[in-house]
């Protein structure tokens, strides 16, 4: 499990950091920007993974450039796609989210309690 966890918060942290870059022009322009964060894995992956690894990543990763970060759950794109908002303005999050997922600024300090004590469990497990 602590390989897949470093590999995706490596995943994500390089997304942030690349689109980031790509992001700023539209950013300068004054426009609203957004990052889709993409998983068609239902087997592995998950919103409460990747939100886990986005929060560590962000911590990690400068980005003035994305106003918004959202995951878009692709299980079989053609014909199902789940969007979730992990970053953006409270309406946006209230609309789209559902409130018992706790997502964002307001729920923060909950989910670094999670992210540490998960860390915790990596470190004592065999």
């Amino acid at each position: 499990m602590l390989r897949f966890h470093d590999e995706l918060l490596e995943i994500v942290a390089a997304a942030l950091d690349d689109k980031n870059d790509q992001l700023q022009k539209y950013r300068d322009n004054g426009d609203e920007t957004v990052l889709i964060l993409e998983s068609d894995d239902i087997a592995h992956m998950n919103h409460v993974l990747l939100y886990k690894a986005y929060l560590q990543a962000s911590a990690c990763v400068h980005t003035p450039n994305i106003d918004q970060v959202w995951m878009a759950h692709t299980i079989d794109s053609d014909n199902y796609c789940n969007f979730i908002c992990f970053d953006g303005t409270d309406s946006i999050m209230d609309t789209v989210n559902l409130p018992q997922w706790e997502l964002g600024k307001r729920y923060v300090s909950y989910w670094w309690v999670e992210v540490e004590r998960e860390k915790n469990q990596r470190k004592i497990s065999p």
